[in-house]
């Protein structure tokens, strides 16, 4: 009953939405007890078949995408599953986007340790974190916006942002994960088109464009050559977001680097005491050679004294002997 009346007010609120690329709706209804949506027959392909060689018109097709989508925001509608299934291009003068079934989400039964109420609505690969939780009552339109940056980076690189083996992985990789950047699987694809998409693919629905007429305004900066708005996230919100995602990792990292800086620092204290008592050592070994130089040397000049005075004695003795003066002798006896 629930997906029945949502299927019905959504459905009829956008069959109120007069815009050139969404697809009108002209009956909502039942027949035989099934549900049925009238609408505009639409002669093309979808995105998904759509020829991506040329990237301008893939971001003038996105871009009118846009402009729609904001369309049905102001309405108070949010499609809640856009992806390039639902996105039909007719062949007219030029190539012309249109939004399909909005109402039609459909709803996909999860594990509640990923959804809060075990339902999710949506595409799996083009959900928005917001969405894989269950968050179904609060959504809002940046769950749009996400899938957009989605449909964005398969049209650029041929792939969806996260793939898994099973719904469970793909969840947890949509709400934990970052994806990688689009130039890394396209190198040559221009930075300023990498930044929009990963604006739109940001974890925190606010940290995406306030709405979908910003990222047309922006994908219409790209497509006329001026400056775009947006910037890469800074060095410290990126630092910010790898912590809060690995807050069991961090902590542990932290107390090994704290244990690791004690044990660091009572290493070098004790190699600090050691190299202080060698060095001690060394200073008094230092002040014993030169106590022990210094008695040396006092000892060698009394030598030198002795020396002298006995040289001195012995010249004077000589001295006497060759005079042969007794009183000279005596009278030098008397002074050595």
């Amino acid at each position: 009953p629930d997906n029945l009346f949502r299927f019905r007010r959504e459905a009829q609120t956008a069959g109120q939405i007069d815009h050139p690329h969404i697809a009108a709706i002209y009956e909502v209804g039942e027949k035989e007890e099934a549900p049925f949506i009238a609408m505009q027959y639409v002669d093309g392909m979808t995105l998904t078949t759509f020829p991506r060689k040329d990237i301008r018109e893939l971001i003038r097709l996105i871009r009118d995408t846009a402009l729609a989508v904001h369309a049905a925001h102001e309405k108070g509608i949010i499609h809640r599953d856009l992806k390039p299934a639902n996105l039909m291009v007719a062949q007219k003068e030029s190539a012309h986007i249109y939004v399909m079934d909005f109402g039609l989400a459909k709803e996909t039964e999860v594990d509640t340790s990923i959804s809060q109420s075990g339902l999710v609505i949506g595409t799996p690969a083009y959900m928005s974190p917001e969405q894989v939780e269950g968050k179904n009552d609060t959504l809002d339109h940046h769950t749009d916006i996400y899938s957009l940056g989605v449909t964005l980076y398969e049209m650029f690189t041929g792939e969806v942002p996260f793939r898994a083996s099973s719904t469970y992985d793909l969840f947890k990789m949509i709400d934990e994960e970052e994806p990688k950047s689009p130039r890394s699987l396209r190198p040559k694809l221009d930075r300023d088109l990498e930044t929009i998409v990963m604006k739109c693919l940001e974890k925190i629905p606010q940290r995406r464009y306030e709405s979908a007429q910003e990222l047309a305004d922006e994908l219409t900066r790209w497509l006329d050559g001026d400056a775009i708005l947006s910037h890469p996230p800074s060095t410290v919100y990126r630092v910010q977001k790898f912590v809060s995602k690995r807050k069991l990792l961090v902590s542990i990292v932290t107390v090994a680097l704290l244990s690791v800086c004690g044990l660091s620092g009572f290493l070098l204290i004790e190699q600090s005491k050691k190299r202080s008592a060698e060095e001690e050592r060394i200073e008094a070994d230092e002040n014993r050679r030169i106590a022990e130089a210094a008695v040396l040397k006092a000892k060698e000049n009394k030598l030198e004294v002795l020396r002298r005075e006995t040289r001195y004695r012995l010249d004077t003795l000589l001295r006497l002997r060759r005079s042969g003066s007794r009183e000279g002798i005596e009278e030098d006896v008397k002074q050595i």
